[in-house]
Parts: C-alpha cells; structure tokens; sequence
C-alpha cells in the first residue's frame, strides 16, 4: 500500500494517519498523481525573472492594485504560484495581467481553473499555452 502524502502550510507530511473515505478510484489516483507531480515541481529550485511588471499595471480599463501586483512577482519567485480568493477579489483581473506580462515576455505558461467560471473572464487566453522559455 502507498504512503500517504499530505502538504499542510508548505510543509511535506508522509505516513499521515488519513480517515478512510469513500472516492472513485480514478479520482484517488488523479489526486495522488498530481500531488507527486505537485511535490516534484516544489523541489526544483525556480530561477527568478528580471522583469519589470510595472508596465503591467493597467490591464484594458482596470488598474491592478498593489495586491495584485505582488501576484505578478510571486509567479517569479516560484516554480508553481497558485492565486485563489473570494469572489469579486481581482483574481480574474490578476491573471490576465500576468498572462499579458506572460506573452511579453515569451514565458511559458499553463493557466488551469477548477470551476469553468472565471475561464470565461480570460478567454482565449485560458484556452492557451505558450511554449516559449
């Protein structure tokens, strides 16, 4: 039987006592591979960009506040970045000046969402995966 994996606030747990629970074996398995994919990516040591994101201030009519900037240097500071939030919080107006700085940069670049609802927000550029480094 495998270890179980667990990441709690960054830190990598193994042979965690986990509650048996009742999943689709398909989805257990999916789960499992994308968080070794997951731990993997984390273990690479990420070089940081030299890019200046000011210029990435204004996306179309909007002005990124000074939160939403700093997602734009987290993304250059790690190998994996992960942007979540409440409704109405900007994530959809982050992301699309990431993906703008992105493209200018001809940086490759994979943007995934677990709903489809805010894929609408970014289209096409959610249907897109830039392959330049």
């Amino acid at each position: 039987m495998a270890k179980p994996l667990v990441i709690y606030k960054g830190t990598l747990y193994t042979n965690v006592f986990i509650y048996k629970t009742v999943s689709r074996t398909i989805t257990y398995n999916t789960e499992r591979e994308i968080a070794k994919h997951t731990i993997s990516a984390l273990k690479v040591k990420c070089n940081t960009w030299n890019i200046d994101t000011s210029q990435y201030k204004k996306v179309d009519t909007i002005t990124l506040t000074n939160e939403q900037m700093k997602t734009l240097d987290m993304v250059f500071k790690n190998s994996i970045s992960i942007l979540n939030g409440s409704a109405g919080t900007g994530k959809s107006s982050s992301i699309l000046g990431l993906i703008n700085l992105l493209k200018d940069n001809k940086k490759s670049f994979f943007v995934s969402a677990p709903t489809g609802r805010a894929a609408p927000q970014c289209n096409p550029c959610t249907l897109q995966q830039k392959n330049a480094r």
